[in-house]
């Protein structure tokens, strides 16, 4: 839905990262520009120089340390990174580098009523391509949650008696 959204509300082209391959495979047929991998080998120094220095907004969905330390080493000097997943952990950032970087760091968790119109009003143009829902008997749900767990669920699995 991220990618959706960005899409949907600027004209740069929108790259993704996810340890999921299967993720990153659908963010491209979605129409990502690129899907990077968050554990390959010097990824961090790739984006900078693919990137003219890096990103110049980051949207961390996972919430986790290592997103977040991801974020940073990504974003561009004077960029914003804005975590809205849950996951937890701790940051030590040091402060040279968030100086340096002059970099902005924000929660967001529930937005205010004129911007749930506004995402509305995009859902409603049809601008906003909705994750690939599948549906699974309501019997499979632990099998389901193990799949959610291993990070091999793309999209919702809704479940029906």
């Amino acid at each position: 839905m991220g990618l959706a959204f960005a899409q949907a509300m600027f004209k740069q082209k929108v790259s993704v990262a996810d340890l999921s391959a299967a993720a990153r495979e659908t963010a491209l047929a979605n129409g990502a520009a690129v899907a990077y991998d968050p554990s390959e080998a010097d990824i961090a120094r790739r984006i900078i120089k693919e990137n003219d220095g890096g990103f110049d907004a980051v949207v961390d969905f996972a919430g986790s340390e290592k997103s977040l330390n991801f974020a940073v080493s990504t974003v561009a000097r004077g960029g914003k990174i804005v975590v809205s997943g849950l996951m937890g952990g701790n940051s030590n950032l040091p402060i040279v580098q968030w100086i340096y970087k002059r970099m902005t760091i924000e929660g967001f968790m529930v937005g205010t009523l004129a911007e749930a119109r506004e995402v509305m009003a995009l859902a409603r143009s049809g601008r906003i391509k909705p994750p690939p829902v599948r549906e699974e008997p309501m019997g499979d749900a632990r099998k389901w949650m193990e799949q959610l767990r291993a990070g091999k669920v793309v999209g919702r699995v809704v479940f029906k008696n």
